[in-house]
This record gives structure tokens, C-alpha cells and sequence, in this order.
């Protein structure tokens, strides 16, 4: 009988070889070794700003020692982003041939919205896209205490789901600022208490940033005040219905039913009150205004 101890050594790849040489005798032996593989965790969206931690797995590692911490690569359209960053990864390891780590990816508020990806090299494996949202980031005039005013790209009759159903229409138009589906808002229908007196509302145009109004009501500035400037250039009619009737609690487009509407490009009292006459709720080409909470 021979006994020996075998000294041996191995690559990643399809296989390696184990040897040991014993005098002028050689004992080799063939083995497969898989190759090292890593994999970022699941990250469903980083808020504007915000964070969102995500694990970094490594397997089929069968080193004496762990490789050194993987880095995170992070881009948006094939672009290094910008505004966001991820936390430095140190290893665990997991026996027997395996380590784990958690880093945090961070938007600072200026990273642009959008589908970003992000991949993690070590010890020269990089793994699988891993894909995850940015939100649009806040505009300067809503954020830092200040609230937000648009009118919506949408029109409609004024059946609008009520009071709630309002308020949707608001967060999903695509004019919402903070991009549609984000933000609270509410419409600036009579009753709907949509703002609070002594905020200011801004409007945002790109990086321009005007105030419309300080609230003194619910109402914005109520009926027959007027605001410090127009929501549009264009003039565009709204629903508001600050006198007259509702539409059934605006659920209603019956045309022998009428309401009250605002004119969003008026600089003047007209802004909630645009018309002698009273519109009629089967009307379609009207909008909303939009009320950041």
C-alpha cells in the first residue's frame, strides 16, 4: 500500500487537475470545478430621493480565502449614472463555498427618473443585469416645503369618479410633475379641501418655477380673488365648480346638468369662475387643476 498526502491546485474552468508526485512517481487526477458565479438581489425601485439595500451573492467559490469585496456598476441607458451610488459590500462567508454582502444603492434627489441597471465584479466574474426604477426627481417647486399646482393634460365630461376619482386623474396625467402615478394630489374642485391657507403653490416649466398663489382656503384663493399668476398660457377650461352645481358630486355628464368652470389661463378672478353661463356636465374638453399634498 502507498500513502501519500496530495498537494494540488486548480483553475475555474471546465476541469483542473489534482496531482501529487511521490519520487519519481506521479498520481494524477481529474476533477471538474465550477466556475464561480455572483448574483445581485431584487431591487424593485429607489425613491427621489432615497434608498433601497439589495444582497450580493457569491457561489462556487472554493478559494482558501474570499476574493476581494465586489464592486457595483450602475447605469441608465448604457450611461454611468449620476446621482446614485452604492455602499461599500463586505463579504460573509457562507460555507462551504459561498459569501453573501449588502450594500445600499442611494439617490440623492438628483438622479434622473428611469429603468437603471446594476452589476456586481469580483475576482473578475461579473454577474447578471439586475434592473430597478428611479422615480423622476422632485422639482424645486415641490420640495423643501413648497407644494406643486398643475392642470392636467387630460380632458374629460364631468363624470370623474367623485372626489376620489379626481384626485386619480390628477396623480396618473402625464403633466403631474413628479411624473404620472407619483405623488399625492388632489383636484381643486369646491369641497375638496385641496390646499391649506398660508401655503405657497408653485407651477413648474422645466426650471422655471412660479408662484401661483398663497392659499387663503381650501380653495385656493377662493372665489372672485385672484391668483399671483395664470396656470397656462393657453387658456383652458376646468372644472371647479364654485358655483352652481357639481355634476352629481362630479360623477355625473348628463347634459341638462351644469356647473361652474374655471379658465387656467386667466390671471384673474376668472381663474375659478370663467363664464357667465354654467357649462354643461356632458361638456368633454375640460381639465383639472392639481393640487400637490
Amino acid at each position: 500500500d502507498l500513502t501519500v498526502a496530495l498537494g494540488y491546485s486548480y483553475n475555474y474552468g471546465i476541469s483542473s487537475q489534482l496531482q501529487a508526485i511521490v519520487s519519481s512517481t506521479s498520481i494524477a487526477l481529474d476533477v471538474n470545478v465550477a466556475d464561480p458565479t455572483l448574483t445581485v438581489g431584487s431591487i424593485t425601485s429607489v425613491a427621489s430621493p432615497g434608498s433601497a439595500a439589495t444582497t450580493v451573492t457569491l457561489s462556487n467559490w472554493y478559494g482558501s480565502s474570499l476574493p476581494a469585496s465586489p464592486t457595483l456598476n450602475i447605469t441608465l441607458s448604457s450611461n454611468p449614472a449620476s446621482g446614485i451610488t452604492a455602499s461599500a459590500c463586505t463579504w460573509t462567508a457562507v460555507p462551504p463555498s459561498g459569501a453573501t454582502c449588502t450594500t445600499t444603492l442611494t439617490n440623492d434627489g438628483t438622479a434622473p427618473g428611469g429603468t437603471y441597471q446594476t452589476t456586481a465584479t469580483s475576482a473578475g466574474v461579473t454577474s447578471s443585469a439586475q434592473s430597478f426604477v428611479v422615480a423622476n426627481p422632485i422639482p424645486a417647486g415641490c420640495a423643501n416645503g413648497k407644494k406643486c399646482i398643475f392642470v392636467t393634460n387630460g380632458a374629460s365630461n364631468a363624470a370623474l369618479g367623485g372626489f376620489a376619482g379626481a384626485n386619480d386623474r390628477c396623480k396618473n396625467d402625464s403633466a403631474n410633475p413628479l411624473g404620472s402615478g407619483n405623488g399625492s394630489w388632489k383636484a381643486l374642485l369646491w369641497g375638496n379641501n385641496s390646499t391649506t391657507a398660508g401655503t405657497n403653490y408653485y407651477q413648474v416649466n422645466g426650471n422655471t418655477v412660479t408662484l401661483i398663489a398663497t392659499a387663503t382656503s381650501g380653495d385656493l384663493v377662493g372665489l372672485g380673488n385672484a391668483p399671483a399668476a395664470a396656470l397656462t398660457i393657453t387658456n383652458k377650461y376646468t372644472w371647479v365648480g364654485a358655483t352652481g352645481g357639481n355634476c352629481g358630486n362630479w360623477t355625473s355628464s348628463n347634459a341638462g346638468s351644469t356647473t361652474s368652470v374655471g379658465n387656467s389661463g386667466a390671471p384673474n378672478a376668472f381663474w375659478s369662475n370663467s363664464a357667465s353661463t354654467a357649462t354643461s356636465c356632458a361638456y368633454t374638453l375640460t381639465y383639472l387643476y392639481c393640487v400637490q399634498q
